[in-house]
């Protein structure tokens, strides 16, 4: 009897050029990426590689969209300031600029820093910065109480929220901080001075969301960024019956990245009451417009220029 032979099929010829097409791109890659500055080079390292780091929740997409909006739109750059890596603010802390609820004061804790308001009883404003550094990969356990700000001259004390019918919402997020600097930093944003009413729906909705993503995404794709958000208000705020805590009106929020020597802005309008088609995405505005709603100057340290630039862009998606 004859031995069968065993017959090697040759691919079929869109396969070969399926195949030498994609050997064609994963070489120009190579070559590209070899080319770019040593700073580049980590950038990009940093990017690919944050999908895979443990407790990164990075999507696929998003990793390709980074690289599209970091090295490949051919949008001009915007010169990025310098960079003092232990700082809470990029750009310098906001400033009154047609603010008409009173004097700001600046409260200074170890991982963020809060624009307190003794009119509203509340932050206007806070700023930290998350990544640079390596996060523990395990959270702290969550604190179980809030606590006063003995700083301020009339406190506002954690009942003070009780059968309202808001959160006591967090500005700086407990998860982000406590990951990246630790217990300690973690108990100081319980503090009320930390705290604006928020409507359950948000605080545990795409309020959370975005947390989620500062404390575990932004910081593996982007290795490190800056936030500031805070609370809107009408011009005559409603306030909590009980303890004249102002109600906001909705809430903003502005993620800075500094990439490949540029820098750029996300930001964020969140109102108070969520409509039933309230996404992230029906959210995105431009800082021009959170300045015109919050009466604060953001980024004032920027050269005029690149301020105007950044802050008159409204980005096409959510980081």
């Amino acid at each position: 009897m004859m031995s069968a032979r065993r017959r090697t099929r040759a691919l079929p010829v869109p396969a070969r050029w399926l195949g030498f097409g994609l050997f064609a791109i994963a070489l120009a890659g190579g070559i590209w990426f070899f080319l770019r500055p040593a700073s580049t080079r980590k950038e990009l390292r940093t990017l690919m590689f944050s999908a895979w780091s443990p407790g990164s929740r990075v999507r696929a997409n998003e990793v390709v969209a980074d690289l599209w909006d970091a090295y490949l739109v051919p949008d001009p750059p915007l010169r990025a300031p310098a960079i003092e890596s232990e700082t809470a603010v990029l750009g310098g802390w906001p400033q009154p600029s047609g603010f008409r609820h009173g004097s700001i004061t600046l409260l200074q804790n170890q991982a963020y820093a809060a624009g307190w308001v003794d009119r509203l009883r509340c932050s206007a404003w806070v700023a930290y910065r998350v990544g640079g550094i390596a996060p523990r990969l395990r959270s702290p356990p969550r604190p179980d109480r809030f606590v006063v700000d003995r700083r301020l001259s009339t406190p506002v004390k954690p009942d003070d929220y009780l059968r309202t019918g808001y959160d006591r919402g967090h500005l700086a997020p407990n998860l982000a901080i406590g990951r990246w600097f630790g217990p300690e930093a973690q108990r100081e944003t319980f503090l009320m001075s930390n705290v604006v009413p928020q409507a359950p729906e948000l605080n545990g909705g795409l309020w959370r969301e975005l947390e989620s993503r500062i404390a575990y995404s932004y910081p593996a794709r982007l290795e490190q960024v800056w936030v500031l958000c805070g609370p809107l208000f009408d011009a005559e705020p409603r306030r909590l019956a009980q303890s004249g805590v102002a109600l906001p009106s909705g809430f903003y929020l502005i993620v800075v990245d500094v990439s490949n020597g540029r820098i750029r802005a996300l930001a964020l309008i969140l109102p108070q009451e969520r409509s039933k088609d309230a996404t992230l995405e029906t959210a995105l505005t431009s800082i021009d417009a959170i300045e015109l709603q919050s009466g604060l100057d953001f980024l004032p340290q920027l050269e005029d220029q690149d301020e105007q630039a950044i802050e008159s862009r409204r980005s096409y998606r959510v980081w």
